[in-house]
């Protein structure tokens, strides 16, 4: 498998033609140390989003040009290596690049980031796969929990509970027997850790809710059931897909609120759910 990843991206390397004149002609302007940025609105446009580290542009219809985030205009580098408003230097958003890029971190969590097929010799921009963010209400019935969560905030508290139990049981052994009794054990200890979590604005709603039975059902069954809010969490860890997530971004101590809909996607390439954005590694 990872000789064919490889070979794979250096044959795109070695024929960057399959990416279009554009990004030839970008590739070409950067390297004589022209604005990354600059240069990436003239060829691709606006961008298509931006964060604290790095911005976003479009190239062609499966890629996306990711270029660290600094001024088009400055008066020396010097001024790039002190904290921006958002409290990062240019060292910052270089390393967001350099991680994301890096091939033995690719295969190490294969399938959980965007893969990455280009990059500057000095990390400025990098050419990856394009992957649209998941919408809220889908992501929520890909993990299954549709029927459960009833606002942004309990998937906000399910998330870093489930987050929390990753580290407090430390799953990077890949034991499945393991992981098979930590499930069994899960409702007593989320009790706990939350029990011990400061949530300003939970509310007894929040806690446990009341959810009435499809309509398709006689009116005479149509008798309200109760759910426990640690569902949520738990559901989330026996998602085999979303598990991986979790312990890949406990282990890389990506913040558990960037597991949001709007940092996760699905793979063009491999269908499967992964993390858009690791600035904050």
């Amino acid at each position: 498998m990872k000789l064919l990843f490889e070979n794979w991206k250096r044959y795109l390397t070695e024929n960057v033609e399959y990416f279009g004149a554009d990004f030839l002609e970008y590739k070409n302007r950067t390297s004589i140390g022209e604005n990354p940025v600059v240069v990436a609105k003239d060829l691709f446009g606006s961008p298509i989003g931006e964060g604290s580290t790095r911005i976003v542009f479009e190239v062609g219809t499966d890629f996306v040009l990711k270029v660290i985030n600094i001024p088009e205009v400055y008066a020396d580098e010097s001024e790039l290596e002190e904290p921006d408003a958002t409290g990062f230097t240019k060292s910052h958003k270089l390393r967001a690049n350099k991680y994301e890029s890096d091939l033995k971190m690719q295969m190490q969590y294969s399938e959980m980031f965007p893969r990455t097929f280009e990059t500057a010799e000095d990390s400025s921009w990098i050419l990856a796969e394009r992957v649209e963010p998941i919408k809220y209400k889908k992501l929520l019935e890909r993990l299954g929990i549709a029927g459960l969560v009833n606002s942004k905030q309990q998937y906000k508290m399910a998330i870093e509970i489930a987050y929390q139990y990753m580290i407090d049981k430390n799953l990077h052994d890949k034991d499945e027997s393991y992981i098979t009794n930590m499930l069994k054990e899960a409702d007593s200890y989320m009790a706990d850790t939350y029990n011990t979590m400061a949530l300003d604005k939970t509310t007894k709603k929040d806690m446990t809710d009341t959810v009435p039975l499809p309509p398709s059902q006689p009116q005479s069954k149509q008798k309200p059931f109760k759910f426990n809010f640690f569902d949520i969490p738990k559901k989330m860890l026996q998602n085999t897909e979303f598990l991986k997530i979790l312990s890949t971004a406990a282990f890389l101590s990506i913040p558990a609120r960037e597991l949001r809909a709007g940092n996760l996607g699905i793979s063009r390439l491999s269908g499967k759910l992964v993390i858009l954005d690791t600035s904050l590694w």
